[in-house]
């Protein structure tokens, strides 16, 4: 079989196969000079491809082929992973729209963190709960973060720099599990990346035949740039929180890998624009020399001799009187509009290629784009990724670190051991929204339906740091419901003046005191009643009889007065008739 490509006239040729010698002699060349022998290759192949977007035309770039798109963790990407990160790090220092970004992402994704036990002891899980608060609290081991605050961390460096370490061990002091925090660059040595030449250890990380993390290599560096190995670590003791987009990729790279180069454009552009603006705004007005020879020196004149150190640059001083030669004239400076609408429209395209670079909306980094039902969209998608890294925070962080903290808790006896000891909920506090009173209305009709509870609503609205328990709530409810109370019944002021939300409360209030109250003894039947009450009831029968008391008004009387069935007092007024 022959295979053909389709060249610039359309025509079609042969596909050329390469010897064994040629493949041979590629391996020898990209020893020495990998440019050359992807050139090679790529001319080659290029002979043999059946799609038309597989073939670079004259307007079109390379893709680099196999070398640089088939392995993710290839000699030459760990490499860029390196330099990406020092490139992301610059950025996020210095540029207030990249950096505004990263930080807002990490504040959504961990506004708070609630842990709610969820064994099947209910004393337990109150004993749980405190025992992880106060545990969490201390859990970094410089003493300085709480577990929200390391969470807040891990977001914020993974998303800069790609991946982030958690190396957790004994505290000396306590004996508590504790955490520290590994950054990217420390998770191996970077200045070493390069040469590696191993497909089993990779940026730090040692991993085997199938791709399981064993260990990690962890590095310390000095003020001089200077990494030195610290120790080795089983990958039981280190969880590594990665951004990977490839499922064989061990170290994570930058979210920002497609948007640095349009944010190192865009930052540059507008620093250029705002020192032209500011020298447009620093001249104020030109003075004109329009004819030459003038008899006594003019402000030009002085200007040009260097007078104040500022040649050819006259400063005006408020009050003072110019003085101008024969021929000089003093005009307005009209620069152009600086900063231009061209640039303000070539700032927004850039920052939405940004938006869509990280997979996040325009309105995430510009607030005035939200607007109407999109602004509901726009929250949607954003929730969406801050779910997603919620999940993964739990997978990975979380979870893993209720499990040590839950088991020294038991193993040293300030907790009891129980089923599912390690179920749980965790909450993050409030959502974002764009209509705060579409949302409640929503989660209000899922509570009325039985769709969700009172504890994951409270999980959701939270503001942050507030640790809610339903529990909690009901009881607060209840004592300001029976104060209320007190405060009507001693005013004799009904609640519902007191407090509009309070509809009906007097009355059920009412009807809870009565159904307290011990019930009235039943009143004999006429079969049963004794000689007096049974002459009572002749009487008003007799009464009846006479004309005297209305038939209806007897029968009620009879019912509610004797308690004697409506069937039974029908008869005997049948025979009063």
């Amino acid at each position: 079989m022959t295979v053909t490509h389709r060249d610039a006239s359309g025509d079609t040729a042969p596909s050329y196969k390469p010897t064994l010698l040629e493949r041979g002699l590629d391996r020898v060349i990209g020893a020495f000079s990998p440019g050359a022998a992807t050139r090679r290759i790529y001319e080659r192949q290029a002979l043999q491809f059946a799609y038309d977007a597989a073939v670079s035309g004259p307007h079109r770039g390379n893709s680099g082929g196999l070398t640089k798109n088939s392995n993710p963790e290839s000699q030459r990407a760990r490499s860029d992973r390196v330099q990406l990160i020092w490139n992301a790090r610059d950025l996020c220092r210095n540029y207030s729209v990249l950096n505004g970004a990263v930080h807002r992402f990490a504040q959504y994704v961990v506004p708070s963190i609630n842990y709610k036990a969820m064994t099947e002891d209910e004393e337990a899980n109150r004993e749980y709960e405190d025992y992880i608060k106060a545990a969490s609290a201390n859990f970094d081991i410089t003493g300085t973060n709480d577990l929200p605050d390391l969470c807040r961390f891990i977001v914020f460096q993974s998303f800069r720099d790609g991946d982030i370490g958690q190396n957790n061990f004994t505290s000396p002091d306590t004996g508590a599990p504790s955490a520290q925090l590994i950054a990217a660059d420390r998770i191996g040595n970077p200045v070493m990346v390069a040469a590696e030449n191993s497909d089993k250890y990779i940026g730090g990380v040692t991993i085997d035949a199938n791709g399981r993390h064993l260990s990690y290599d962890i590095f310390d560096r000095s003020i001089t740039f200077q990494y030195t190995k610290k120790a080795t670590i089983p990958a039981s003791n280190f969880f590594h929180y990665a951004h990977r987009e490839d499922y064989d990729q061990v170290r994570g790279v930058t979210r920002l890998k497609t948007v640095l180069d349009e944010c190192r454009d865009l930052y540059e552009v507008f620093t250029m624009e705002r020192i032209a603006a500011k020298l447009n705004a620093s001249i104020a007005a030109v003075v004109r020399k329009t004819t030459a020879g003038a008899a006594t020196p003019g402000m030009a004149d002085r200007a040009a001799t260097g007078a104040g150190g500022n040649k050819g640059i006259y400063e005006a001083r408020p009050g003072t009187m110019p003085v101008l030669a024969a021929g000089e004239d003093i005009q307005a400076y009209s620069p152009g509009s600086r900063p231009s609408g061209a640039l303000a429209a070539y700032m927004d395209t850039a920052i939405f290629f940004i938006a869509l670079g990280l997979n996040l909306p325009i309105g995430f980094f510009d607030m005035r784009k939200f607007g109407g039902a999109t602004a509901r969209l726009e929250t949607q998608q954003v929730q969406r990724c801050i779910q997603e890294e919620q999940r993964k925070l739990v997978r990975t962080i979380l979870d893993p670190s209720l499990r040590l903290m839950i088991n020294h808790g038991i193993a040293t006896k300030q907790i009891r051991p129980t089923q599912n000891k390690l179920g749980r909920r965790w909450g993050f506090g409030r959502h974002i929204t764009a209509d705060t009173g579409y949302e409640t209305q929503s989660d209000i009709i899922l509570l009325q339906n039985g769709l969700t509870t009172h504890g994951a609503l409270l999980d959701k609205n939270g503001s942050a740091g507030e640790d809610l328990k339903f529990e909690d709530v009901a009881s607060v409810l209840a004592r300001e419901a029976s104060t209320l109370r007190d405060v009507a019944e001693s005013s004799n002021v009904p609640i519902e003046v007191i407090m509009g939300n309070y509809a009906n409360a007097t009355e059920m209030l009412a009807s809870a005191k009565q159904a307290k109250e011990p019930p009235p003894p039943p009143q004999p039947t006429f079969d049963k009643a004794g000689e007096k009450v049974a002459g009572q009831i002749l009487e008003l029968l007799a009464q009846v009889g006479r004309g005297e008391v209305a038939r209806d008004s007897a029968f009620y009387t009879l019912c509610t007065i004797y308690n004697l069935p409506p069937q039974r007092a029908s008869e005997l007024l049948g025979h009063t008739g």
